[in-house]
């Protein structure tokens, strides 16, 4: 779960096993405010988020991630596939190249 609005941005994860929520939060840097989408913000936090995730190991093969997100376009573009934003489309290739690799399979709540 995570929102990108504005400058900040900051994302939170749990794990079924686990009691504690891990949350990250920040500020994105002012060129990436000024320049870029919500929509990409929004789906540039998620899927920055599953990576990280992936690479310290938080997930075993073929966990089920569900992703939650106020931004309507961030979960239509990522459940359908493709936007015509370049940057929003590379950030949905990389969550399916995760999938597709089989660390995690995604669901949008």
């Amino acid at each position: 779960m995570g929102d990108a609005s504005g400058s900040g941005c900051g994302p939170s994860s749990w794990k079924s096993v686990e009691t504690n929520v891990e949350a990250v939060y920040g500020s994105w840097k002012a060129e990436v405010t000024n320049r870029s989408s919500s929509n990409f913000r929004e789906t540039a936090n998620l899927v920055m988020r599953l990576k990280q995730m992936i690479e310290k190991g938080s997930f075993e093969w073929g966990y089920e991630a569900f992703v939650f997100t106020d931004n309507s376009t961030t979960e239509k573009t990522t459940y359908r596939g493709s936007l015509k934003s370049k940057l929003v489309h590379n950030m949905v290739l990389d969550l399916r190249k995760m999938e597709m690799i089989g660390y995690i399979i995604v669901r949008y709540m």
